[in-house]
């Protein structure tokens, strides 16, 4: 029996994080079929900001935890001089706190890397990479 008929769906676990970003009535929440966050990058355009975009990033399998899944939540919204905007940096911390150690079935979320990700003029992004280990 394959290993995947163990673990949690990969579609399920980016549902899961789409889900738990959603309950922050803040930003506007999509999912990227994934590939290179460059490629969700084209697709700006189309999103209201301020946005949180789950992404899926790459999975591995081994012995313990069963796999390791790698997915993006990138976090973009328009720069402006107002303070009483919602900044970049607010926006990365609470995508942390609504995912960060949370667990859906047998896979624990965990942040592995953020990072600022250059954009459009007037726009602020950053990636936060999230691992998922499923037991």
């Amino acid at each position: 029996m394959p290993v995947t008929d163990y673990l949690e769906n990969t579609e399920n676990l980016m549902d899961f994080a789409l889900l738990q970003l959603s309950t922050y009535s803040s930003w506007n929440v999509a999912k990227h079929p994934g590939g290179a966050y460059e490629d969700l990058l084209k697709s700006m355009p189309d999103l209201k900001l301020p946005a949180a975009v789950v992404a899926y990033h790459s999975s591995s399998y081994q012995d313990s935890p069963r796999r390791t899944l790698l997915f993006d939540v990138v976090v973009l919204t328009e720069i402006c001089l107002d303070e009483s905007r919602i900044t970049l940096r607010q926006l990365l911390w609470k995508a942390v706190e609504l995912l960060d150690g949370k667990s859906s079935g047998d896979a624990i979320f965990a942040v592995r890397l953020e990072e600022n990700i250059n954009c459009a003029p007037g726009i602020a992004a950053a990636l936060v990479r999230f691992e998922v280990a499923d037991f």
